[in-house]
């Protein structure tokens, strides 16, 4: 059979009005990989909540007096886990700092913890007074932001001279911060497989997460809400939101609302 040229010219002409000509094949990512996830951070968050951003700040205010206390521990024979927690006033003055858990018994460096965060001021609030509870590891050269992972399991503990967290407990609705962070911390397990979910869609995910926590009388969740996001992949916010809503706390005397940021990254 003789090959007629004006018949392929007729096919494509076909095709071209048909509108087959302008299919693209869909992008082909190499094999044995996913495409990377990339979400707008923003759009994981939860309504708009303008009263957070005085707590969030003043917990960034702590954060910036614990990257200045490299001389607190110029004495110390090792790095030294300390737990704490800072009472603003509504003017934003610190009204109270108390040492809830230390590995070391040198009170010399612990007191100079009090002294220097004793200064820290935190922007007015016009819902009352604040309290900041944080863990960081005292060294001659602290993270540079303050925050870093904190190892309790590494020394045993002295009470020798850290504060009675008493008072917090006799507070209808206040939870202590050694309460709060013992129960997270519990579930760092779960909340790490979300995130580690996410890494295989992103190996480089990274980013903060924010959420404000309701528990009712009985120690349960009421609600979670993300106040705050870094982390593009709402799937992996919305996994983490699920897993803090199962957390379990003690009876109290009344509701209890506090603010918990989780960072996440790589390793």
């Amino acid at each position: 059979m003789q090959y007629d040229p004006r018949v392929k010219r007729a096919w494509k002409l076909l095709l071209f009005f048909s509108g087959c000509e302008k299919y693209a094949a869909p992008a082909v990512t190499p094999e044995g990989t996913q495409p990377q996830v990339r979400d707008d951070p923003s759009k994981c968050v939860d309504a708009p909540a303008p009263y957070e951003v005085p707590d969030l700040r003043a917990q960034d205010a702590v954060m910036k007096a614990i990257n200045e206390l490299g001389e607190c521990a110029r004495n110390l024979a090792a790095p030294s886990n300390v737990m704490v927690q800072v009472h603003f006033r509504s003017d934003g003055a610190v009204k109270a700092v108390s040492i809830l858990r230390a590995d070391t018994d040198d009170c010399h460096a612990l007191e100079c913890v009090r002294q220097h965060l004793t200064r820290a001021r935190a922007p007015v609030s016009d819902k009352g007074e604040r309290r900041v509870g944080v863990d960081f590891t005292l060294r001659t050269r602290p993270a540079p932001d303050g925050r870093e992972r904190v190892n309790w399991a590494m020394r045993a503990e002295s009470r020798r001279c850290t504060d009675d967290a008493s008072d917090d407990r006799s507070v209808p609705g206040v939870r202590a911060p050694t309460e709060i962070q013992g129960v997270v911390r519990a579930s760092y397990g779960d909340l790490r497989q979300c995130y580690e979910a996410g890494l295989g869609h992103n190996p480089n995910l990274r980013g903060r997460v924010v959420f404000k926590v309701l528990v009712d009388p009985q120690g349960t969740v009421e609600s979670v809400n993300v106040t705050d996001n870094q982390l593009p992949d709402c799937q992996v916010v919305a996994c983490l939101q699920r897993r803090m809503i199962n957390l379990r706390f003690r009876e109290a005397a009344g509701k209890t609302t506090f603010v918990y940021p989780l960072m996440f990254e790589p390793g």
